[in-house]
């Protein structure tokens, strides 16, 4: 009856030892896709401060009585606000989600991934069209 009650013990250990190897390898996945999903955020968020003074010359420019090419400062700076809500609206969505359950975990951060990407994408461009205008109509 020992043997049997000590090589019982010996593979519950064995594998509660596999199970916790195995939660750790999963937390770390997680907290690596976690990493990626906020390293796309700290990228652009920076870039918030330059959509904010673009669309501040945008709108300058529009008080200007002899202002041409109205319409595409109105889409630029519409542009520019699309963008600077899309960011504000991903950070107030986002939600660190439950380790307990893997797999919903990671197709959670890998649908904040996609959707991060978006906004980095929108940003980026917005600004470039704007700084191309702004440049082009000194």
């Amino acid at each position: 009856m020992r043997p049997f009650l000590f090589l019982s013990l010996s593979v519950i250990i064995i594998l509660s030892c596999n199970l916790n190897q195995s939660n750790g390898e999963a937390e770390y996945a997680l907290k690596k896709l976690h990493t990626e999903v906020m390293d796309i955020h700290d990228e652009v968020m920076p870039k918030m401060s330059s959509i904010n003074k673009l669309d501040r010359q945008l709108k300058q420019r529009l008080k200007d009585p002899d202002v041409v090419k109205k319409d595409t400062i109105q889409q630029l700076i519409y542009q520019l606000e699309e963008a600077d809500d899309a960011m504000m609206n991903w950070m107030s969505a986002f939600k660190k989600p439950d380790y307990a359950n893997f797999e919903a975990a990671q197709q959670l951060y890998a649908s904040e991934k996609e959707k991060i990407i978006v906004v980095r994408n929108k940003m980026n461009s917005t600004i470039s069209k704007a700084q191309v205008f702004l440049k082009d109509n000194e």
